[in-house]
């Protein structure tokens, strides 16, 4: 049982060993999630639907609070308000 054990450790420090990890792929990372649309609707979705389950506030008000936020993020109003609008959709 601890030659299965040493063999995989080795392996795994093996295998740790060839990985690099450089700051270009947070950046990469970062970039394709800025791209990324439907990812921000729907990590909108849900903090929105929390936000309104913890603070107990109206459908009104996380609409303008939500309008707001997405507003200063995007600069686009219409884009902002259909964003705010999806958020109030109940599954």
């Amino acid at each position: 049982m601890t030659k299965i054990k040493i063999l995989l450790v080795t392996i795994c420090i093996m295998v740790m060993s060839t990985m690099t990890v450089s700051a270009n792929a947070f950046d990469d990372l970062k970039d394709d999630l800025k791209d990324d649309q439907a990812l921000k609707l729907a990590a909108g979705y849900l903090v929105a639907n929390e936000v309104q389950r913890l603070t107990k506030i109206s459908a009104l008000e996380l609409f303008l609070a939500s309008t707001a936020v997405n507003y200063m993020d995007d600069k686009d109003l219409t884009n902002a308000v259909v964003k705010s609008l999806v958020y109030q959709i109940k599954f």
